[in-house]
């Protein structure tokens, strides 16, 4: 059974740090309140604004036969970029600075972490599968004639009205295109306002069986990271000038953020696509 907080190492290894045989509101209490927001500071002369980090300190509980190894997880994490803690669903990308046994009983271990954070955001990401031709409503934007020519016109989908996604805040959208595609996309529909928003996540590339093309936007840091197609071998090909053109609010922009709240999700159908979720918060939901 999976705690409500965990630390995950740049391994995969996962070690729970709640006490889930004697979960009670002073043990989350634990975890919940001294994690507050991030600051940040404007220079004077430039006006250019930096994020300071985050640092906190926390009681976590382990099993005393996890002590040891979550501890040299830490450490090895520690020089080589940290790991990620969870607490209720919401993730941040952290360093275990420093780490010390409080007591043991019960063949439980309570440990005093000190965690800091250089990019001192909490995300949530929810991923949705859509398989392909899972979609139960045809929804005609144009011209499918029945001889059937290589592209519909206007932009053609087989809809799925269906799948429906729910965001707390606005999120970013990372969708993974399975192959065999050609010109793949999604679009995805926000109703929650008075008006409708509507954004096209596309690129005009194919992939085989076996491949998969992705549009990534925490990639866009680093060249190739952000619009990719992932080979059947793992080969990684850089696909940012394929991306559908566009800028934030133009309907068609790879990288736009939705806002809070419904959202729907159609698709041609003819190919498997994962679309993920990425909400963002300053501080978790309850601070």
């Amino acid at each position: 059974m999976v705690g409500y907080a965990t630390y995950t190492a740049r391994d995969g290894t996962a070690f729970d740090l709640s006490d889930m045989t004697e979960p009670s509101t002073a043990g989350e209490m634990l975890w919940d309140s001294s994690m507050y927001g991030w600051g940040w500071s404007v220079n004077d002369k430039t006006g250019a604004a930096s994020v300071a980090s985050l640092s906190f300190d926390v009681t976590a509980y382990l099993w005393a036969a996890q002590a040891d190894e979550f501890s040299r997880h830490a450490y090895d994490d520690a020089s080589s970029g940290g790991g990620t803690l969870t607490v209720h669903g919401w993730s941040l990308s952290c360093i275990v600075k420093t780490g010390k046994g409080i007591q043991s009983q019960g063949g439980r271990v309570s440990m005093s972490l000190s965690i800091i954070a250089t990019d001192p955001t909490w995300r949530r990401i929810t991923r949705h599968t859509l398989v392909a031709e899972s979609g139960t409503q045809t929804s005609t934007t144009g011209l499918d004639y029945p001889t059937d020519y290589e592209f519909d016109y206007a932009g053609t989908s087989r809809g799925s009205s269906m799948q429906s996604f729910h965001a707390d805040v606005p999120c970013s959208v990372r969708v993974t295109f399975y192959g065999p595609c050609t010109n793949p996309y999604v679009q995805v529909t926000s109703t929650a306002s008075r008006s409708t928003t509507s954004n096209y996540y596309g690129v005009d590339a194919s992939a085989d069986a076996g491949e998969r093309i992705v549009i990534d936007p925490m990639g866009r840091r680093s060249v190739g990271s952000s619009v990719y197609k992932v080979g059947a071998y793992g080969e990684r090909t850089n696909l940012f000038d394929s991306r559908r053109r566009g800028v934030e609010g133009s309907g068609s922009y790879v990288f736009a953020t939705m806002p809070a709240g419904d959202l729907m999700v159609s698709w041609p159908q003819g190919y498997a696509v994962d679309v993920e979720t990425i909400e963002e918060r300053g501080s978790l939901p309850w601070n």
